[in-house]
C-alpha cells in the first residue's frame, strides 16, 4: 500500500508538477506573512477568547466562594483543588477567618472604621482595597499584581472574598506578566478599562478590562515563537519531501532557493521579536550584526543544514551520471568539495559555538549540570544536527571515491561513528576549559570592578532626600531637647527615614551639645570624619571608611534652641554583613543597594594593607594575605589554584587588592560531561543507519538475533529498573537531608528567638526596636531572614519588611502552615512555597511564653547554599543514567560474544555446509557435552554418510560424464566427416569414369575437406581445454598487464574502436592459460557482435557503423574482489535467450560449439569468482562481468 502511495506521490511531482507546488507553498506561506491585514480585527478576536477563558476561570472560582460560604464557620476552610492563580478570604464580621492563597497585602481589614497610622510606620495602607470589593466583579491593584475580585454574602456575618490573579509584574516568566491560563502574547497587555484603545474584555456581560497593544513592543508575525520554528521545520520539510521525489539539478537550485527565500524571511522576522521573545533577545545572545540573537544563529544553523539536504537528497543522480561518463575530474573535483566544505562547517561550528560561550548569559558547559536551562538543550540539538553534517557529506562521495580511486571507508560503521563521537567530545570540552576559563576570568574582573566600588549610590540619594526632612523634625527636635533620648530618636530615624535602608545597615544616633568634652564621644567623632568626604556639595552626610576599612557614612545635624544653644545628632549608617546570599533577597537575586550579585558558588574578600576588612562565601580566607597563599595568587597569570579552590586575584592598589574563588572542577564531573556527550553523539549518528539492511540481517540470523534482542531486552529492563530506583533514592535522600537541615535550622531560630521573647504576654509588646535588633541578630547568625506574624496570621514585624511594603508576598501566613500551627498544634512546619515564580521553602514554627500561649508565628526561608543538595541530585542522577548506557553497551557487546560463541558449532556447520559445493563437508570437533554435542555428533555421522555416498554419486557422474562426453565427441566428429566422405567417394567416381571435370572439382574437394579437418581440430581443442581444467597450476598473475596486453592484440582493426581502463597493482592468483582464455573468448565475441552489426548495417544501406569495446578492470562492489568488465555497442543478448548463455552447446552464431561462455563460467567458478551479463548502461550493447577474488594477502 505505501509502495503504491509514493509511486503515486511521485507521479504527482514528478517533472514540472513539482515546481508548481513548491511555487505555490512559497506563495502561500509569504501571503500568511505580510499579506495579513486587520490587525484590529485579529485583537477584538483575540479578546472575545480572552474573555471566554476569564469567564471560565472566574466561575470556577465562585463555584470555590460559594463552597467557602456554605463551609462550617468554625473550622478552618480548606478548599482542595484551588489553583494557584486563585485566591478566597473568608470574613466573619468583618474578621478575617480563613484564607486560601494569599493577596499581596499589607492590610487586608476590611472594615470601614477609622484607622490612625502607627507612629513608627508611615507606609501602613489605611484602608484595604478589599474593603471596596462588592458582588460586581472589579479590577483591582494590589502591589505588583493585579485581580479581578469579587465577594459573596450569606446575610449573616459571613463575607467571601475571591480573587482571580490576572498580571503579575513580579513573574519574569513573561515579558508583560499576564496570567500563563490566559494564553496573551507578549505584545499585549491587560488595563483597566478606563485605559484608552484596546479591546474591552467582558466578564459576565460587563466589560471590566482592556486588552491593549503594548506601544514599545512591536507586534510580530508569529506571536509564539513555538510556532515560528514549527513553521520553518514544516517548509524545510516540505520542500525536500518534494526534492525527493523529483532529484533532478534543477529541482534542487529550485528548493535550495526557495529555502533560502523562506529562511531570510524568518530571518528578518525574529529581528521583530527581539522585545518579545528570549530566544531572539539580545540580552541572551548577541553575537555581531548578523548573529543579533540565538534565534537567528538557530536559523542560520537550520539553513545551512537544509542546503546540504538538498544535495543528499539528489546525490545519486550526479553518481550515476559521473560513473556512467567515467568522469574521474568532476568525480575527484566533488569528493576535494565536500571534504573542504566539511572542514568549513568544522570551523563554523568552532567560530559560533566559541561566541555563544563568550557572550551570553547561557551555561554550556555540561558539568554546570544545575545552571542548564532549555535553550542550552536548544542549542546542543541544534549543534549536534549540524555536526552530523559532516560525516553524512563524507559519505556521499563515498561511491566515487572508492569506484575511481578505490579508497574505501565508512563512515557510519561502528568505528566510524565512535570517531564522530569522540570528535564531539573533544570540540566541546576544549570550548569549555579554554573559553569557559577566559569567560569566567573576564566576569571575575567585571565583579572586581564593581566590588572596588565601596560607595552606595542608592543609599546616597536616600540619604540627599530625607537629609533636610530630619534636620526640621520638630519630634526629633524635641526628643533632643527634652530627654535626649537616643533610642526614642533612633527608632523615630530608622522607621520614619530609613526604614528600608536601616535593613541593610547598621543605623546608631549620638547626642551630644556644643560645648561636649567626653573623649569617647570626641573619639568617635573623629573616626567618622577623620578621613570623610561629603556626600555632594553642601550635603549633612559624609562617606569614609571605619578603622577596619569598611565603608560607612555618617551625618551631622544641628538643632539651635536661642534657651539652650546648639544640640547635635550624630547619625551613623554602618554596612550590615551582606543579605544577598541568604533570605528573600538571595530568592529574587536582589543585592544589596549598591551592590552586585555573585553566583552562590563564589566567594570573596576584600584586603586592605594586607588585612581582611570583608568578605563573603564558604572558602576560609586568611585574616592577613600572606604565605603560600599571597605567593600563589601573585604567580598567576589569570587565576591560581590553592587549597582544592580557583582564585582569581586582582591588585587594584598597593595597599587594596580583591580575592575572588570558587571550588575546583572535579575530573570526574569533566568526566561526565564528556560521556554525555559522547553518548548523545553516537546514538544520534546513530539514527542515520536504522535503515541499513537491519531487516534482512534480522531474519538472516532467525534465532541468534532473537535471543541476542531478548537479552538485551531483559538487560535493558534490568538496568533502567536500577536506574530508576537510583535516582528515586538520590532524590529522596536529598529531600530528607534538606529537611533535616531545615527542622534542626528553624529549631535553632525558635529556640534562640523564643529565649529573648518567653517574658512578653501578648505579640503586640513585640513591636519595639529591642525585639526587631534580636530578629536581625538572629537572622545573621542563622543567615536567612525572619518574620514574625500574630496569632491571627499577620505579619508585624520582620528582618525583611519591604518584601511585605512593595507587597511582593502577602502579609498573611501560608494557610497550610496557620492551620498546622494554630489548629494541629505542630511544633513547626515545612512548606513549599513560590515567589515570583521562584520556588523555596519557608519553615514555621510557634513563639510560646511563660504561659504556655502563642505568643506569634515564626517564618522563615530556608535559602543555605553551603551544601547543593540539588545540584548534587542532578550530577549523580545524570551520572547514574550514564553509567547505565554504558553497561547497556557492554551487555551488548558481551551478550553478542556469548550468544555467538553459543552458536558456534551451528555457523560453522552452515559454513562448512555451503563450502561443501567447493571442497566437501568437513567433521567438527566439538568436546563439550550439553544441548548442542547431540546435534553436533548427528552432523558428523551425517558428513560419514554423506562422503560415502558422495563418492558412489562421484562415480556414476563421471562415469555418465565420459559417455555424454563420448557421445558429444562422437556428434563432433561426425558432423564434418559425413561432407568429407561424400566429397571422397564423388573423386572417385569421377576418377574411374574419366571426369574432364575432375582436376576442377578435386580442388573444390580439397578445400572442404581442409575446413572439415579444421572443423575437427577445433573440436579437439575445445575438448581439449575443457579436460585440462583441473590440472593447470594456479599462479601470481598481474591482471593489469594480462588484459592490457589483450587489448593491444585485438586492437588492430580501422573500423572497432577498442579502449582499455586499467588499474595498477591488481594481482590475482589463478591458472594463467586459462584466464587468458576467458579473455580471449569474451573479446572474440564482442568483435564478432560488431562484425555481425556492420553487415546489418550495410545491408540497409545505413550510415557506416563504428563498434566501440571497452575493457575495465576496477574494484568491484563486493569485498575482496576485482570487476573485469567487457562492453560492446553491438546488438546484445536477446532476453529469452538469457537463461541459456552459459549452457553448453548453446550458441546464437552460425557456426561454432557452443562451450565458449560455458568454458569461461566454469574457470571463473573454479577460481572462486563469478560471471554475469548485462545490458551496458554506456554503450547500449552487451556487457559481461567477471568477478575474481583478490589474493588474501590483498583483502
Amino acid at each position: 500500500m505505501f509502495t503504491g502511495l509514493s509511486q503515486e506521490m511521485r507521479k504527482v511531482v514528478s517533472g514540472r508538477g513539482a515546481w508548481p507546488a513548491l511555487a505555490a507553498a512559497t506563495v502561500i506561506l509569504l501571503v500568511l506573512l505580510f499579506g495579513t491585514t486587520g490587525r484590529a480585527d485579529l485583537s477584538s478576536a483575540s479578546a472575545r477568547r480572552v474573555s471566554r477563558i476569564i469567564n471560565d476561570r472566574m466561575a470556577t472560582l465562585e463555584s470555590y466562594m460559594r463552597r467557602a460560604v456554605t463551609e462550617s464557620r468554625g473550622e478552618w476552610l480548606e478548599l482542595d483543588g484551588l489553583d494557584d492563580d486563585m485566591v478566597i478570604y473568608r470574613y466573619m464580621d468583618d474578621s478575617l477567618q480563613s484564607w486560601c492563597n494569599q493577596f499581596s497585602l499589607d492590610n487586608d481589614d476590611i472594615s470601614k472604621k477609622l484607622m490612625v497610622q502607627r507612629f513608627v510606620n508611615l507606609r501602613y495602607n489605611i484602608i484595604s482595597p478589599l474593603a471596596s470589593v462588592d458582588t460586581s466583579v472589579s479590577y483591582i491593584n494590589m502591589g505588583p499584581k493585579w485581580y479581578l475580585a469579587k465577594a459573596i454574602d450569606d446575610g449573616r456575618g459571613c463575607r467571601v472574598i475571591g480573587g482571580l490573579e490576572v498580571r503579575n509584574t513580579m513573574d519574569r516568566r513573561s515579558v508583560n506578566g499576564i496570567n500563563p491560563r490566559f494564553r496573551i502574547g507578549d505584545q499585549y497587555t491587560l488595563n483597566p478599562i478606563s485605559a484608552t484603545g484596546g479591546s474591552a474584555i467582558t466578564v459576565s456581560g460587563v466589560p471590566v478590562l482592556k486588552m491593549v497593544r503594548e506601544s514599545a513592543v512591536a507586534d510580530p508575525l508569529f506571536p509564539d515563537t513555538t510556532l515560528l520554528w514549527i513553521v520553518m521545520v514544516a517548509f524545510g520539510s516540505l520542500a525536500l519531501c518534494l526534492l525527493h521525489f523529483n532529484r533532478k539539478p534543477r529541482m534542487m537550485a529550485g528548493s535550495m532557493l526557495a529555502l533560502t527565500v523562506m529562511m531570510a524571511v524568518f530571518y528578518f522576522i525574529g529581528l521583530g521579536m527581539q522585545g518579545t521573545s528570549t530566544m531572539f533577545s539580545p540580552n541572551l545572545y548577541a553575537g555581531g550584526t548578523v548573529l543579533y540573537s540565538l534565534g537567528a544563529l538557530l536559523i542560520i544553523n537550520l539553513w545551512i543544514t537544509l542546503m546540504v539536504a538538498c544535495f543528499l537528497v539528489v546525490r545519486k543522480e550526479f553518481e550515476k551520471e559521473i560513473i556512467a561518463n567515467d568522469d574521474r575530474h568532476k568525480a575527484s573535483v566533488i569528493i576535494v568539495s565536500a571534504v573542504a566544505f566539511s572542514v568549513l562547517l568544522a570551523a563554523y561550528v568552532i567560530y559560533t559555538f566559541g561566541s555563544l560561550m563568550l557572550n551570553s548569559n547561557l551555561t554550556l558547559e555540561l558539568y554546570k549540570l544545575s545552571s542548564i536551562t532549555r535553550y542550552t538543550a536548544y542549542v546542543y540539538v541544534s549543534y549536534l544536527a549540524f555536526l552530523s553534517l559532516i560525516p553524512l557529506l563524507i559519505q556521499s562521495v563515498r561511491r566515487l571515491a572508492f569506484h575511481f580511486h578505490g579508497i574505501r571507508y565508512d563512515m557510519f560503521s561502528r568505528w566510524g561513528r565512535c570517531m564522530y563521537a569522540l570528535f564531539c567530545v573533544v570540540l566541546f570540552l576544549l570550548h569549555f576549559s579554554i573559553l569557559g576559563i577566559r569567560k569566567e576570568a573576564d566576569r571575575a574582573e567585571i565583579w572586581t570592578s564593581r566590588l572596588a566600588m565601596d560607595r552606595d549610590l542608592g543609599l546616597e540619594l536616600r540619604l540627599r532626600e530625607v537629609e533636610n526632612a530630619i534636620a526640621s523634625d520638630n519630634v526629633i527636635a524635641e526628643v533632643v531637647r527634652n530627654s535626649g533620648d537616643y533610642k526614642v530618636v533612633l527608632n523615630r530615624i530608622a522607621e520614619a527615614y530609613l526604614n528600608r535602608i536601616s535593613k541593610g545597615y547598621d543605623v546608631s544616633v549620638f547626642l551630644f551639645r556644643d560645648n561636649v568634652s567626653d573623649p569617647q564621644i570626641l573619639k568617635y567623632f573623629n573616626e567618622r570624619f577623620g578621613d570623610a568626604v561629603p556626600i555632594a556639595p553642601g550635603s549633612r552626610f559624609s562617606y569614609g571608611r571605619s578603622s577596619a576599612g569598611r565603608p560607612q557614612y555618617t551625618g551631622l545635624f544641628m538643632y539651635y534652641f536661642p534657651e539652650d544653644g546648639v544640640y547635635r545628632l550624630l547619625v551613623g549608617l554602618n554596612s550590615k554583613a551582606d543579605k544577598e546570599d541568604r533570605g528573600y533577597s538571595f530568592i529574587l537575586d536582589e543585592s544589596s543597594p549598591g551592590g552586585i550579585v555573585i553566583p552562590v558558588q563564589y566567594s570573596y574578600a576584600k584586603y586592605i594593607g594586607g588585612k581582611l576588612v570583608s568578605y563573603k562565601g564558604d572558602y576560609a580566607y586568611p585574616t592577613v594575605l600572606g604565605g603560600k597563599f599571597k605567593s600563589a595568587l601573585a604567580n598567576s597569570a589569570e587565576r591560581a589554584a590553592y587549597g582544592n579552590y580557583v582564585h582569581f586575584y586582582e591588585e587594584l592598589s598597593p595597599e587594596e587588592s580583591i580575592v575572588i574563588s570558587r571550588p575546583r572542577i572535579g575530573v570526574l564531573r569533566y568526566v561526565v560531561a564528556g560521556c554525555m556527550i559522547f553518548l548523545l553523539a553516537y546514538f544520534w549518528i546513530s539514527a542515520f543507519t536504522l535503515g541499513r539492511k537491519r531487516t534482512s540481517d534480522f531474519e538472516k540470523n532467525y534465532y541468534k538475533s532473537r535471543v541476542n534482542a531478548v537479552i538485551l531486552l531483559s538487560m535493558t529492563m534490568t538496568l533502567v529498573t536500577m536506574s530508576l530506583i537510583m535516582v528515586f533514592f538520590v532524590y529522596k535522600r536529598n529531600d530528607e537531608n534538606v529537611r533535616k537541615l531545615m527542622s534542626s535550622k528553624i529549631t535553632t531560630i525558635q529556640s534562640l528567638v523564643a529565649n529573648r521573647v518567653r517574658g512578653f504576654s501578648s505579640f503586640t509588646e513585640m513591636t519595639g526596636q529591642d525585639v526587631s535588633a534580636i530578629l536581625d541578630e538572629v537572622a545573621r547568625y542563622t543567615r536567612t531572614d525572619i518574620s514574625l506574624y500574630s496569632p491571627g496570621g499577620k505579619v508585624f514585624n520582620s528582618t525583611s519588611p519591604e518584601i511585605f511594603e512593595r507587597m511582593i508576598i502577602g502579609s498573611r501566613t501560608n494557610p497550610e502552615a496557620y492551620r498546622n500551627i494554630m489548629y494541629n498544634r505542630k511544633r513547626f512546619y515545612i512548606h513549599k512555597e513560590r515567589i515570583a515564580g521562584r520556588p523555596f521553602y519557608t519553615m514555621y514554627a510557634p513563639l510560646i511564653n511563660d504561659k504556655g500561649d502563642i505568643l506569634a508565628i515564626l517564618g522563615a526561608p530556608y535559602t543555605d547554599s553551603g551544601l547543593s543538595f540539588k545540584s548534587d541530585a542532578v550530577f549523580h542522577s545524570i551520572f547514574v543514567i550514564i553509567v547505565f548506557f554504558i553497561l547497556l553497551i557492554l551487555t551488548r557487546f558481551f551478550t553478542t560474544k556469548v550468544v555467538d560463541k553459543m552458536f558456534g558449532p551451528l555457523s560453522v556447520m552452515g559454513r562448512k555446509m555451503l563450502s561443501a559445493r567447493t571442497g566437501g563437508l568437513e567433521y567438527i570437533i566439538y568436546d563439550k557435552e550439553d544441548e548442542i554435542s547431540g546435534l553436533v555428533r548427528a552432523y558428523n555421522l551425517m558428513v560419514h554418510d554423506l562422503y560415502e555416498s558422495g563418492k558412489q554419486v562421484a562415480q556414476a557422474e563421471r562415469e555418465r560424464a565420459w559417455s555424454e562426453m563420448a557421445r558429444q565427441v562422437a556428434h563432433e566428429i561426425k558432423n564434418p566427416l559425413t561432407p568429407m566422405k561424400l566429397e571422397i567417394q564423388r573423386l572417385i567416381r569421377m576418377k574411374r569414369n574419366n571426369d574432364p571435370k575432375f582436376e576442377l572439382r578435386f580442388e573444390d574437394a580439397a578445400r572442404v575437406i581442409l575446413d572439415s579437418i579444421d572443423v575437427l581440430t577445433d573440436t579437439a581443442n575445445e575438448f581439449s581445454t575443457f579436460a585440462k581444467l583441473y590440472s593447470e597450476e594456479m599462479v601470481d598473475i598481474d591482471l593489469d598487464a594480462l588484459a592490457s596486453d589483450q587489448i593491444s592484440m585485438f586492437d588492430n582493426r580501422d573500423d572497432i574502436r577498442f579502449e582499455y581502463y586499467g588499474l595498477k597493482g591488481a594481482v590475482v592468483r589463478g591458472p594463467k592459460p586459462q584466464l587468458t582464455r576467458v579473455f580471449v573468448n569474451l573479446l572474440t565475441n564482442a568483435v564478432q557482435a560488431l562484425d555481425s552489426r556492420t553487415a546489418d548495417a550495410g545491408d540497409n544501406e545505413n550510415e557506416p557503423f563504428r563498434g566501440h569495446i571497452v575493457l575495465s578492470l576496477r574494484n568491484s562492489s563486493k569485498d575482496g574482489f576485482y570487476d573485469i568488465v567487457v562492453e560492446d555497442n553491438g546488438p546484445g543478448i536477446k532476453d529469452e535467450n538469457r537463461a541459456r548463455l552459459f549452457t553448453p552447446n548453446f550458441t546464437t552464431k552460425s557456426s561454432g560449439t557452443g562451450l565458449g561462455l560455458a568454458i569461461c563460467k566454469n574457470i571463473i567458478e573454479r577460481c572462486g569468482g563469478e560471471i554475469f551479463y548485462s545490458r551496458s548502461f554506456a554503450l547500449g550493447g552487451a556487457c559481461f562481468t567477471v568477478r575474481y577474488p583478490k589474493p588474501p594477502t590483498s583483502v
